[in-house]
C-alpha cells in the first residue's frame, strides 16, 4: 500500500500550518488532519507501475527489472484531482516499454503470456466497471519490441471502491485513480482492499502523517518517501499480504524452536 498526503506543495497551496488553502487563499477547512492523496501498493507484481507522485516528480526508479511492489490505486482530494490526475497522466505517458538490457530503458516486459492476456483482460473489466482509460491500456506498438509480451504502463480515472481494478491484484502496469472528499471514508475504502504490504505517507506536517500512517492497515509505512529500507528494521505485510517479519532478529528466531528445560535440584 502506498500513501500520498497532503500533496498541496504540488499546487502551492499549503499555509504554514499545513490546513489546505485554495489558490486564492480562501481556506475550505482549518483542519491539519486533512489527507491529500492515497496510493496503495500491492506486492509480488510481475511488473511494476512505480509512480510515487509528489509535487509533480515522478520517481525514477526502474519498471520491470524484478521489483516486487507496485503503486496500483491512486486516491486524489476531489480539489486536486484535475491537477494531480494530468500529472500523473503526463508522466506516466512518458514511460515507455523497452528492451530491459538497455541502460536507458525504465520499462520491461510482462512475465508470460498468460500474465499478459490477464492484464489485457483487467483492461476491458475496468472500462466495462465504468472507468475512464486516460493513457496506455494496449500492448506497445513499437516495431522492435513485436512479438514481446511488452504493454504500455496505463492509467485509469472515475475508479470507485467497488470495482475489481481498484481490489484485485493485476500484476501488470495498470494505475487506478480514485476521488474523496470525506476523509473517513476513505480510509475505510483504503483499508477495505484485502491486501496491505507497503505504504508511504507524504506530508508537509509530520503529524498528519502519523496519523494516517497509523491508520493504515499496511505492514510497512514511509514517510515522505517511497521505497528503500534500512538495515535490521522489520518487513512484512497484512492482510492477505502475509504474515510474520524479515530483515530482523525476528526472522532467525522464527527458524528456531524455543525448548524449555525444568531442573530439580
Amino acid at each position: 500500500m502506498l500513501v500520498l498526503v497532503e500533496m498541496f506543495n504540488a499546487l502551492n497551496a499549503l499555509s504554514e500550518d499545513g490546513s489546505l488553502f485554495l489558490p486564492g487563499g480562501t481556506p475550505p477547512t482549518a483542519n491539519p488532519w486533512l489527507l491529500g492523496a492515497i496510493a496503495l501498493s500491492l506486492g509480488l507484481h510481475s511488473l511494476i507501475l512505480y509512480v510515487p507522485v509528489l509535487a509533480g516528480i515522478f520517481g525514477t526508479a526502474p519498471l520491470g527489472r524484478g521489483e516486487w511492489t507496485a503503486v496500483f490505486l491512486l486516491s486524489a482530494p476531489v480539489i486536486l484531482l484535475d491537477e494531480v490526475l494530468k500529472a500523473v497522466v503526463e508522466g506516466i505517458s512518458k514511460i515507455k516499454p523497452g528492451n530491459p538490457l538497455d541502460e536507458d530503458c525504465k520499462m520491461g516486459a510482462l512475465i508470460s503470456k498468460a500474465q499478459f492476456d490477464k492484464v489485457l483482460s483487467y483492461v476491458e473489466i475496468a472500462k466495462k466497471d465504468g472507468a475512464k482509460l486516460m493513457t496506455g491500456g494496449k500492448p506497445s506498438d513499437d516495431p522492435k519490441l513485436k512479438g514481446g509480451f511488452f504493454f504500455e504502463p496505463t492509467v485509469f480515472a472515475d475508479v470507485t471502491q467497488d470495482m475489481r481494478i481498484a481490489n484485485e491484484e493485476v500484476f501488470g502496469p495498470i494505475l487506478s485513480v480514485m476521488k474523496w472528499s470525506d476523509e473517513e471514508k476513505m480510509l475505510a475504502d483504503v483499508n477495505a482492499v484485502e491486501y496491505g504490504l507497503t505504504g508511504a505517507v507524504f506530508s508537509q506536517n509530520i503529524s498528519t502523517a502519523l496519523k494516517a500512517a497509523r491508520r493504515i492497515d499496511s505492514g510497512y509505512v514511509w514517510v515522505n518517501t517511497a521505497g528503500g529500507q534500512a538495515l535490521g528494521t522489520p518487513y512484512g505485510g497484512m492482510k492477505q499480504s502475509g504474515y510474520g517479519r524479515d530483515k530482523v532478529i525476528e526472522e532467525m528466531l522464527s527458524n528456531t524452536h524455543v525448548k524449555n528445560i525444568a531442573i530439580a535440584l
